[in-house]
């Protein structure tokens, strides 16, 4: 075969695959109702069962779970004592995933906040970022949230650390009177983890 002809060839190859339609992305969620999907599985549509199914190896079944915990957090506000004995589970992702469906219940959760509050003394990373959030989307406390912000950006833990800074440029002007107390107080790194929350509120303003 000629060079022009092989070149030809290839081109032609090149044109047919592209023209060939895509093969379909298999999506991650399931196209199943996400509650019929767990029942499949043998999952009992309840609280502590469904936080099991989120440790399922198949996504689907993870994310169907997450779904409907979803759902029923926003709903019924019966789950919310089963959320706060999920908060005591020895796995810290059981305790982050309860504290996230605490936070979206929002201020109908307001019977949760002296939990939360006694959980954020011993919380550190991702859950304390949480528990803080919390705080905040439940019952606007802004000083309890910043506190425990401040206190993760002192130890300064990779990822929780951003997402605590972006926390407390949503809380705003709210939260400059506990980074004034922050700077004033006695421990270096508290006092340098407020300046940064500082300068992060300020970039905000327009």
């Amino acid at each position: 075969m000629t060079p022009s002809r092989m070149v030809c060839c290839v081109g032609l190859m090149a044109l047919a695959a592209a023209c060939r339609p895509a093969r379909p992305v298999r999506p991650i969620v399931p196209a199943e109702p996400p509650a019929e999907l767990l029942m499949e599985k043998g999952y009992k549509i309840e609280v502590p069962t469904l936080l099991d199914a989120t440790d399922d190896p198949d996504p689907k079944v993870r994310w169907a779970a997450i779904k409907v915990l979803w759902e029923i957090s926003a709903k019924d506000e019966t789950v919310l004592d089963l959320l706060l004995r999920a908060l005591k589970d020895p796995r810290p992702e059981r305790r982050l995933l309860a504290a996230r469906f605490i936070r979206d219940m929002g201020p109908r959760a307001a019977s949760a906040l002296p939990v939360m509050r006694a959980e954020l003394k011993g919380a550190t990373g991702w859950l304390r970022v949480a528990l803080a959030e919390a705080l905040w989307a439940i019952g606007r406390d802004a000083g309890g949230a910043t506190n425990a912000l401040l206190a993760e950006l002192a130890q300064g833990d990779g990822t929780a650390e951003t997402i605590a800074l972006g926390l407390l440029q949503r809380i705003g002007p709210d939260a400059l009177p506990a980074i004034e107390r922050a700077r004033r107080g006695g421990d270096p790194a508290l006092r340098k983890a407020a300046g940064i929350a500082l300068q992060q509120i300020a970039a905000k303003k327009p």
